[in-house]
């Protein structure tokens, strides 16, 4: 077992293969190297675990590879999404926690908003919009366990805010005021106790430094939701749901 370089484009997802297959290596590196290598290493792999996969949805948007809401601004926004991916993976442990919760609550209300968008109403985005929670949960886990404080709450704040748009849609639309008040913080309870069982999942697994098979499928889960928006967006899934 070699020290995490936070530089080295490789060893966050080294980083990953240990939380899941290797859980001893996480267990024991705090007592060989210095923890700021895993943590600084984990943030870079939280933020490319939660910015990339939702930024293949408005890259379609603005590239126009789907027949509804084509949009140029679609592709400043994915400009924007990896401007925030860059800030998070540098400054993942370089913040306080009351700065990265001031943070994460912002993320939650953008994301909201633009969780609308991307479910454009539609099955094919909501489909899309329940991918990403699902892998973003435990993105959210992992982010818990051996990231800094920014990048856990970046993660936090993001997948909430999906979460409860994608509520909100999926329950009877924006303007359903009464069906929005229920299943957003119905979204968000079951999303913020999946996200701590898991978490509570892969701590055991540390501790006992050994993997499990819930977590080899935790893993397999992770690119669910890139999976499924590059389908939708990018290789004629919107159109096959759409004609079905």
């Amino acid at each position: 077992m070699r020290p995490l370089n936070p530089w080295n484009p490789l060893d966050p997802f080294r980083l990953l293969g240990w939380v899941f297959l290797h859980p001893e290596f996480i267990r024991d590196y705090p007592e060989t190297y210095d923890k700021k290598s895993m943590q600084r290493t984990g943030s870079w792999l939280v933020s490319t675990l939660t910015w990339i996969p939702i930024m293949i949805p408005v890259l379609g948007y603005g590239l126009a590879t789907i027949p509804v809401g084509a949009s140029r601004s679609g592709l400043f926004l994915a400009g924007f999404y990896g401007i925030l991916w860059l800030l998070t993976g540098i400054f993942g442990t370089r913040t306080s926690e009351p700065v990265g919760f001031a943070v994460g609550i912002s993320l939650f209300f953008f994301m909201l908003s633009i969780s609308f968008a991307v479910t454009a109403g539609a099955t094919p985005g909501i489909l899309v919009s329940v991918a990403l929670v699902i892998s973003g949960l435990i993105v959210r886990a992992i982010a818990v366990l051996v990231a800094g404080h920014l990048a856990a709450h970046v993660s936090g704040g993001v997948i909430l805010g999906i979460t409860a748009g994608t509520a909100a849609v999926s329950f009877g639309g924006v303007l359903a005021g009464f069906i929005i008040a229920v299943a957003v913080p119905a979204g968000l309870l079951i999303t913020y106790t999946l996200s701590y069982l898991v978490a509570q999942h892969l701590q055991g697994t540390f501790k006992e430094g050994r993997p499990s098979l819930q977590g080899k499928i935790l893993l397999a889960l992770i690119p669910l939701g890139a999976v499924a928006a590059l389908w939708v967006f990018f290789l004629g899934g919107w159109q096959l749901i759409v004609a079905g």
